[in-house]
C-alpha cells in the first residue's frame, strides 16, 4: 500500500511536468477525496489512531504535493521508498486542488490494522445516508478551513459532494428524495461559512447529476440528482433536481 500511494505520487509529479512541458499555460491540478478523521471514543489510544489515519488518509498525498514532506508520524513507514530526488518530482506547483468529500470518519485502534488504526463506531444519534456514511456539513466547512491553514490557502474546488440514498420512483414519475436536499442544502451553507472564513474556493460541483455505476456496488446505490431506470435508460429528474435549478438562478452573482 505504501509503495502504491508514493509511485501515486511520483506519477502525478511526473503528468504535471510532461503536461507544462507541453503546454506552459495549462491551469493543472489534482483531486483528493478528502474526510476529517476523529477519534472513536475519548480515549489517548483511539486519539493516537485516528491522528494516524488521518496522517496516511489526508496527508500521504497532500503533504509531498504541497509541503515536499510526508507526515512526520509516517515519514519512517515510507523512508524505504523515497529515493534522491523523488520530493522534488512531486512538489509540483499546481493551480488549484479539487476535493471530494462525504462524511467524516470515526477511527479506533486497531493493532491488527497496517496502520495501528481502523473505523470505529460513530456517536449515537449520527444519520447516515444509505452507503452508511456520517451526514455532518460541519466536516467540510473543518476540511476546508484546514486545507487554509496547513496549506497556505490554495485555490480549491469542491469537486464532488453529495448522497446516496433510497430514492423510489411513484406511479407519476416523481422521485421525493428530501433527505438529498437537506443535505445539500446543509453543506452549500458549510461551502458559505468557509467562503465566510477567507477560504479561497472557486466552485462546488454536486455528485452526481445521473444515477451511475457506484464501482463495487454496481447499480445498486443512487446518488444522482435525475432517477436512471437502468433497463429503459429512461430518465427522470428527482426533486433535488428541481430544487438544485432553483438554487442555482435564485443565487446567480450572488457571491
Amino acid at each position: 500500500m505504501l509503495a502504491a500511494v508514493h509511485h501515486l505520487n511520483l506519477a502525478h509529479g511526473r503528468a504535471v511536468q510532461a503536461l507544462r512541458a507541453q503546454h506552459p499555460d495549462l491551469r493543472v491540478g489534482t483531486v483528493i477525496s478528502l474526510q476529517p478523521v476523529r477519534p472513536s471514543s475519548d480515549s489517548a489510544a483511539d486519539h493516537r489512531a485516528a491522528e494516524r489515519f488521518d496522517a496516511m488518509w489526508n496527508g500521504a498525498c497532500l503533504d509531498p504535493l504541497i509541503k515536499g514532506i510526508y507526515p512526520p508520524s509516517l515519514a519512517s513507514d515510507f523512508d524505504a521508498l523515497v529515493a534522491d530526488g523523488d520530493f522534488a518530482t512531486i512538489r509540483q506547483a499546481i493551480d488549484y486542488l479539487g476535493i471530494n468529500y462525504y462524511s467524516p470518519m470515526y477511527i479506533r485502534q486497531s493493532p491488527e490494522s497496517l496502520l495501528g488504526a481502523w473505523f470505529g463506531a460513530a456517536p449515537v444519534g449520527t444519520r447516515f445516508t444509505a452507503m452508511g456514511w456520517p451526514v455532518d456539513a460541519g466536516g467540510l466547512t473543518e476540511e476546508l478551513i484546514k486545507l487554509r491553514d496547513r496549506y497556505d490557502n490554495p485555490e480549491i474546488y469542491v469537486t464532488e459532494n453529495g448522497a446516496c440514498y433510497d430514492d423510489r420512483l411513484a406511479p407519476n414519475g416523481v422521485v421525493l428524495d428530501n433527505d438529498r436536499i437537506a443535505y445539500l442544502r446543509d453543506h452549500i451553507s458549510a461551502v458559505r461559512d468557509a467562503l465566510a472564513a477567507g477560504v479561497k474556493l472557486r466552485g462546488y460541483f454536486v455528485w452526481s447529476l445521473l444515477d451511475n455505476f457506484e464501482w463495487v456496488e454496481g447499480y445498486s446505490r443512487r446518488f444522482g440528482l435525475i432517477y436512471v431506470d437502468f433497463k429503459s435508460l429512461k430518465r427522470m429528474p428527482k426533486a433535488s433536481y428541481h430544487w438544485f435549478a432553483d438554487f442555482i438562478r435564485n443565487n446567480q452573482g450572488r457571491k
